[in-house]
């Protein structure tokens, strides 16, 4: 396992580091976890709480490592086709209808949306307001390659929105201020505001973790969101950057499991004051402790499908399977005999070798037929469980 508490790298936020909004030190984290390696991240982490800036924020983390790691992987809000799923499409309609108080005018504007990914919703911006010029930035982007990835003729890409040489009147921002190590450093970003542009600023919003429960356990910490937001500390965020607010409010949408993920959004305008009654409430601190209380209740009615010790197989070795591993999580107190898992020749030669034992599917099923299996896979785990059920598995559940 790797254990940053004792790397000797240049930590941008060391472990249980203060506050990347004001400073403060927080009392103790809301929560520890262990997760699997990963190249150039932490596997060890902890979340904290600003109780002052209604904000929480996971360390340590590394800005280089994490711009090498976002430069290498596709990140998780590109589509794997080019093509636009229905769901997608009902959730850009959603943004391009709040956008419409910005985009909806005559005048011909310069619009930039900052980690574009396969440019889903600049698609569905250059379809209903085609009299604006578009650009999109994302490291995967492969820069004005015909029939590259996201390519399209109305849109220009750039890899780094650092790069492009040009103001713009609208900036969006659409699920990529919770990736942000760097919060001070981003906020150059405004510098690529013409003279009363504005910017759209979309995140996963934290007060309402409880409202929408994922079927993994812990589902909205992890690694990649190293911050989570309330309404109320966006808009501190867009005011520190010397924007006025101008609109903010709810933009849930349906993710791709079929259910309601909460997310909030904020459009600040440079050169001018915040418009009246746009102040959000606060309590992030209460929310999440409640929603940390509520998985937990929620892990302890998973555990009682198994008695303490039970011998089980697990399906899937990702970050779903350490959270389920942790104190407090539905396999706490399992035994995991098996591991099946499509790495699991290089697992086997890896430092979790000495832990768990890694198989392939036919060999599992063979060897640890009476054990229950559990899958531990966030996407493709209903599917991967009848497929386990039509192998011959005895006992399925999907975790």
């Amino acid at each position: 396992m790797d254990h940053p508490h004792s790397d000797t790298r240049h930590w941008t936020r060391p472990p249980l580091c203060a506050c990347p909004l004001c400073g403060s030190l927080p009392e103790q984290p809301l929560l520890s976890l262990s997760l699997s390696q990963r190249a150039g991240l932490p596997s060890d982490i902890t979340v904290s709480v600003c109780a002052a800036c209604d904000f929480a924020y996971v360390a340590p983390v590394d800005a280089q490592a994490y711009d090498r790691y976002y430069a290498a992987n596709t990140n998780d809000q590109m589509s794997v086709h080019a093509e636009i799923s229905e769901l997608d499409a009902r959730r850009y309609v959603t943004q391009a209808d709040t956008l419409a108080a910005i985009l909806g005018g005559p005048e011909a504007l310069d619009v930039l949306d900052v980690g574009c990914g396969e440019a889903g919703l600049l698609r569905t911006l250059v379809a209903r307001f085609p009299q604006h010029r578009y650009a999109g930035s994302d490291p995967n982007v492969k820069e004005d390659a015909p029939g590259g990835r996201g390519a399209h003729p109305r849109i220009r890409f750039n890899r780094s929105w650092q790069e492009i040489d040009q103001q713009f009147d609208v900036i969006i921002l659409s699920h990529v201020l919770e990736h942000i190590v760097d919060l001070k450093d981003f906020s150059a970003i405004v510098g690529k505001l013409a003279p009363g542009g504005k910017i759209y600023i979309e995140v996963p919003d934290a007060a309402h973790y409880a409202s929408a429960p994922r079927r993994e356990f812990c589902y909205y910490f992890d690694r990649l969101h190293v911050n989570h937001f309330s309404l109320a500390s966006l808009s501190d965020v867009v005011r520190s950057w010397g924007l006025g607010i101008r609109q903010a409010g709810r933009q849930d949408f349906t993710y791709k499991d079929g259910n309601p993920f909460p997310a909030c959004y904020v459009i600040g305008a440079a050169g001018g004051d915040s418009a009246a009654g746009l102040e959000a409430p606060r309590g992030l601190p209460q929310a999440l402790a409640s929603y940390l209380a509520q998985e937990r209740d929620r892990a302890g009615r998973m555990a009682a499908q198994f008695v303490p010790g039970q011998e089980i197989v697990v399906y899937g070795f990702g970050d779903n399977f350490f959270r389920s591993r942790a104190a407090g999580g539905p396999l706490s107190a399992c035994r995991v005999r098996a591991v099946i898992d499509a790495r699991w020749e290089a697992l086997s030669q890896s430092a979790y070798a000495g832990q768990y034992r890694f198989m392939d599917r036919d060999a599992a099923l063979r060897e640890h037929a009476g054990l229950p299996i559990v899958v531990t896979v966030s996407w493709g785990g209903e599917t991967i469980g009848r497929m386990l059920a039509e192998a011959g598995a005895q006992k399925v559940l999907v975790f």
